[in-house]
């Protein structure tokens, strides 16, 4: 995986700095490096063209990642931000063939990621309750009242603030799907609402259910889907 880019200040074009990678299994978004031939010949005319040149080197900041494509798929456009300590640029990096090897270029602009729609999956939690009843059964309509007090709790999110009110738990399948839960205190406001509008006895089955179930708060309930879009400077 790229870990470096060499810059050339005159002319702002860059290629990995080869020979400064990580282990492909430290991080699962961008690629394992193996320097074949072509490479070779990319490092031989980039310092042909840019010989005398003020250079610099560029860290990847592999949190900036994005790609509409699946991550193990190697065919692909990605994007991420490198910097020089001072500034930070936005690096497009295009792979169109397996016997290609990957382009990498400054692109003008910064990157906007927006949230596009936050829902909880419903058919998903529904089987999940289903195989963790057991010693304390859930009845259909049960089920129906814990589902409806997350969809109200989510509703009470303004979109703004949403990433500040829940936990991602992973990327689901590309970087603009994520996998998400509650905040503790969001859990918190759930219960209030059920016990707010339910019999003792309806409320109590399913507090018991959740505390016995501690794994259905921290799984993931929420689908987030999020688009990426380019802010020109």
């Amino acid at each position: 995986m790229v870990e470096k880019l060499l810059r050339c200040i005159q002319c702002n074009q860059v290629i990995p700095l080869y020979g400064e990678f990580i282990d492909a299994g430290a991080n699962a978004h961008l690629p394992g490096v193996v320097w074949g031939d072509d490479d070779l010949k990319i490092k031989e005319d980039f310092f042909h063209i840019h010989n005398g040149h003020p250079l610099e080197e560029l860290t990847v900041d592999f949190d900036t990642y994005i790609s509409d494509k699946p991550t193990f798929e190697l065919i692909k456009v990605s994007y991420f931000e490198a910097t020089n300590g001072r500034e930070r640029f936005l690096i497009k990096r295009s792979r169109e063939r397996f016997d290609q090897s990957a382009h990498y270029e400054i692109i003008p602009g910064k990157l906007k990621i927006s949230n596009v729609a936050c829902e909880i999956l419903e058919e998903e939690l529904r089987g999940q309750i289903s195989n963790l009843n057991g010693s304390s059964q859930l009845t259909d309509e049960e089920v129906n009242y814990l589902i409806e007090a997350l969809q109200e709790e989510l509703k009470n999110i303004p979109p703004e603030e949403l990433f500040q009110e829940i936990e991602i738990v992973e990327e689901a399948q590309t970087p603009l799907t994520l996998l998400a839960t509650f905040k503790e205190k969001h859990w918190q406001n759930i219960i209030q609402r059920l016990q707010n509008y339910l019999r003792q006895q309806e409320f109590k089955r399913i507090l018991d259910f959740l505390e016995k179930n501690r794994l259905l708060k921290e799984n993931a309930p929420l689908f987030i889907q999020m688009e990426m879009s380019f802010l020109h400077s």
